[in-house]
């Protein structure tokens, strides 16, 4: 009998994504065949095949050239501009100028060398999380996917994302992520929401991210949230405070061993990935223990001594203080008090953090699952009614005249236009008189419906109906590619079995027959030798396996 999922909600973050699947609103965290629930954001290109998640991860340190990262700080990025030339030294594998000048991701171990927009490569990971969820429940249809995205998340940005969920051939929402933590409360306690479908309880959600630190306020109803604000720091992030710890310790191992590794940084080695490695691992053990061991081996040299909690807590203080203080500020800026405060996020798990906030003099709370919550919430999405705001202002350019204000609802009302504007959120329209009307949808995306006989509008990053198709086209061939290598990868796993179970029957058949020669005559020993050689046969026929694993590697 045919089933399908009413849909997926999917986090998508900077370092790692998490899947959930509405089932009949029955809501579960999806994991893959070796019981993980946390799938690492990468995409490894290999010479003939694609690897993800955590097949990209185990791929990276001999591949590390060509395994793709912080795919979403990439879409809408202009190839030539400060942005690009800041965050490129931080990637190990090679951007490119795109034919639309935007940034794409290079790769040059295919046959051919290739560029791919990251819209492309984000398509492929969606498809590779969507068959997790596929999977989870038995392969059935996918109907719908809510996709979480920041606070700030640019109109490009918000564009770039619905484009690669075009291209992966799926229908997609959009769904903030704190937005999504309020609704994975409701989720998990119905019973502590007010009953009054006029009454509310107002919560802030404080997301310490990989990325940024996010605060929002929600009012929750029964069936629906309301978003009150919405506020968003770049500056302060669990990327920010690895790269404290990072710099705290190259400076150690230098006084400690006299060895130098920012070279290494910069080089962007496979050592300095395995290096990072151990940064990381020491910031979260530090998050649940007083002290841990750092080791690390560079060349024949084993590097290890301890790091105590308060030296760490020593590094990273003043940005727990600055934390505190940015969300203390929006409380203060608010008329609406909340009951406590729901922090999430990985660096949550930082007791400094949860320290500093409680220090404002609201309750602090972890009710729901840091990791799991913003994936739930979004998958929770068709059942509930979210009114969601802008985030900035949507301006014309040059005349600072405001269209679509911050804090408005969406999806907006819709204004009309007659003339050729620049708007801020990088959309261009030109008309000669013809009328046009401009909206925001629910989605957080600026729309512009017009005559395209009168009217032009020009968008950087948005794809036309035969891109898209290219595109498909495209990630067709290399899904195609991908299974044809792992078919053949399994054969030959097979076929190395069967030829090792084989050797070891003719060894066994030979120490018989010579154990039994001197008791047979002649003609027993040739019917013998016969009847093994026709079961060897049988065996043998498996080198069959080895000619269609060929075929299917071409």
């Amino acid at each position: 009998m045919n089933h399908s999922i009413h849909c997926v909600g999917i986090d998508l973050g900077h370092k790692n994504a998490i899947v959930a699947v509405n089932t009949n609103g029955i809501i579960k965290v999806c994991a893959d065949s070796s019981s993980t629930k946390i799938f690492p954001t990468l995409i490894s290109y290999g010479e003939e095949r694609r690897f993800f998640g955590d097949q990209a991860q185990l791929n990276q340190p001999d591949n590390i050239s060509f395994t793709i990262a912080n795919l979403r700080k990439l879409i809408g990025l202009q190839y030539n501009s400060p942005d690009r030339e800041r965050i490129e030294p931080d990637f190990r594998f090679s951007l490119c100028k795109l034919e639309n000048e935007l940034t794409g991701i290079w790769c040059r171990n295919f046959p051919k060398p290739n560029a791919f927009s990251p819209e492309q490569c984000i398509a492929s990971f969606l498809k590779h999380l969507i068959n997790i969820a596929k999977k989870e429940e038995n392969d059935p249809e996918v109907n719908k996917l809510y996709l979480s995205v920041d606070p700030d998340c640019s109109n490009i940005q918000r564009i770039g994302l619905l484009n690669a969920a075009k291209i992966a051939g799926i229908d997609c929402e959009l769904v903030t992520s704190t937005v999504a933590a309020g609704a994975a409360y409701i989720h998990s306690h119905t019973d502590k929401i007010e009953q009054d479908p006029y009454q509310s309880k107002t919560i802030y959600v404080v997301d310490i991210g990989d990325s940024s630190l996010k605060v929002s306020i929600l009012k929750l109803f029964q069936n629906s949230i309301e978003v009150i604000a919405h506020q968003q720091k770049n500056e302060i992030s669990g990327r920010k405070i690895t790269e404290l710890l990072t710099e705290y310790l190259l400076n150690k191992i230098s006084q400690k061993y006299f060895i130098n590794l920012r070279n290494d940084l910069r080089n962007k080695s496979s050592s300095m990935h395995q290096f990072l490695k151990s940064v990381e691992n020491a910031k979260k053990i530090l998050s649940a223990n007083t002290s841990v061991q750092f080791e690390y081996q560079y060349g024949d040299k084993y590097i290890s001594f301890p790091i105590n909690r308060e030296d760490f807590e020593d590094i990273i203080e003043e940005y727990a203080e600055y934390c505190a203080s940015f969300v203390n500020e929006l409380i203060e800026t608010s008329d609406d008090f909340p009951t406590f405060i729901e922090l999430i996020g990985g660096t949550s798990r930082i007791p400094l953090f949860r320290k500093k906030i409680e220090e404002i003099g609201i309750k602090v709370v972890s009710n729901i699952n840091v990791d799991e919550c913003v994936a739930i919430g979004c998958a929770m999405k068709p059942s509930l009614q979210i009114a969601d705001i802008l985030y900035r202002p949507i301006e014309i350019e040059s005349e600072n005249i405001i269209v679509f204000d911050a804090l408005e609802f969406i999806p907006t009302i819709t204004k009309s236009f007659n003339k050729i504007v620049n708007f801020s959120c990088k959309v261009k329209v030109e008309s000669n008189g013809s009328d046009y009307k401009v909206y925001v949808d629910s989605n957080g995306v600026f729309r512009v419906n017009y005559d395209i006989n009168y009217v032009k509008v020009t968008i950087p990053n948005d794809f036309s109906e035969n891109q898209i198709k290219e595109f498909r086209k495209i990630e067709k061939s290399l899904k195609k590619r991908d299974k044809n290598v792992i078919e053949s990868d399994h054969l030959k796993i097979m076929l190395e079995s069967k030829i090792y179970e084989a050797e070891g029957i003719f060894r066994d058949m030979i120490n018989e027959l010579m154990k039994n020669k001197k008791f047979m005559n002649e003609e027993q020993l040739s019917k013998e030798k016969e009847l093994k050689k026709k079961e060897l046969l049988k065996i043998f026929e498996f080198h069959k396996l080895d000619q269609i694993a060929n075929e299917n590697r071409k």
